[in-house]
Order: structure tokens, then C-alpha cells, then sequence
């Protein structure tokens, strides 16, 4: 599984749709995006659901400034913290893999578990 944060950043937003069927598609990996905002930032969005999961939050105001929104950045700590059963990549969302050196490492280690 892979977890992206976002937040309605215009400048980040339009990589879900794209990135995150890339993600479903080339690697079969889950694509997970955690939304930290409001219901309505997250509806005013043209996100696409069936391509993974998307997890929305509210902002953590005592942490929320214009830039950097520290409550995205950790975000993605609680985000993983809700797959205990599973291998978590945290990503940023315009952000892909070059090979497959990652993946296989994951590989070696996961065998070496079982």
C-alpha cells in the first residue's frame, strides 16, 4: 500500500487521478490518499474513488499554517498506523518509482519473515 498526503493545494491535487491508477495499474499497489480538510474541499475535487482508498481528515488547526500544513505532513504517520497487516510506502503524490529496486527488497525481507 502506498499513502499519499494531500490537502486541497491545487498545485498537488490533479496527481491522484493519474498517479494513483499508475500506482493500481504498473505496480499492484493499493494507492491510498490521506485528505486532510474539509468535506467540502474534498468533494470540490474531481477525485476518482475506484482507483484506491481516500481517507479524509480534519485539519489539526493548532498545527495548520499557510504553508507548510504540518497536520498533511503527519498525516501520512496516522495513515499508516490504520494498515497494521500490511507493508506501507509513504509517498508524495508527484512522486514514482524509477525500478524496481524497492519492491524487491520488500520482497527479500517479506520472505525472509514467512
Amino acid at each position: 500500500r502506498v499513502i499519499f498526503p494531500l490537502n486541497n493545494n491545487k498545485n498537488y491535487t490533479e496527481y491522484w487521478n493519474v498517479f494513483g491508477k499508475v500506482w493500481k495499474e504498473h505496480w499492484n499497489i493499493t494507492p491510498t490518499m490521506i485528505f486532510v480538510g474539509t468535506e467540502e474541499e474534498l468533494n470540490s475535487n474531481n477525485f476518482n474513488n475506484s482507483i484506491g482508498d481516500i481517507i479524509r481528515l480534519d485539519p489539526v488547526i493548532e498545527v495548520q499554517e499557510k504553508y507548510p500544513d504540518w497536520s498533511v505532513t503527519w498525516s501520512i504517520i496516522y495513515g499508516a498506523s490504520l494498515f497494521k497487516d500490511e507493508i506501507c510506502i509513504t509517498h508524495g503524490i508527484d512522486q514514482l518509482p524509477l525500478s524496481r529496486f524497492f519492491f524487491d527488497k520488500v520482497e527479500e525481507v517479506k520472505s525472509k519473515i514467512e
